[in-house]
């Protein structure tokens, strides 16, 4: 079976109510893409840190024991932290296990 003619001024209005991109729209999609590649492209750089210094350039210090790191940390925040441990354990047991269920 042919296909139907269709006339040539139905293709165009057909044509004329697909939605298409202008070219300003297209340039402003393309400009809002590069932005953005080069957002996430660029080095992270820490506060304090000279920004002409590349990556490799700078240097990380070495990391401090677990002890450094405790005798850091104030006795009242580490009583708290215990504190807050045993109040989690002291919860966990006091759960029944029907109640899971």
């Amino acid at each position: 079976m042919p296909e139907p003619l269709v006339e040539p001024a139905e293709k165009t209005r057909i044509a004329a109510t697909e939605p298409q991109q202008t070219e300003i729209e297209a340039s402003a999609a393309e400009e809002v893409f590069e932005e953005e590649k080069e957002f996430y492209e660029a080095p992270i750089i820490e506060k304090g840190e000279d920004p002409s210094a590349s990556s490799s350039d700078r240097e990380l210090p070495p990391l401090i024991s677990v002890e450094e790191a405790e005798a850091l940390i104030p006795d009242k925040t580490k009583l708290l932290m215990d504190e807050l441990f045993r109040a989690r354990i002291q919860r966990v047991k006091r759960i029944d296990p029907k109640e899971i269920r």
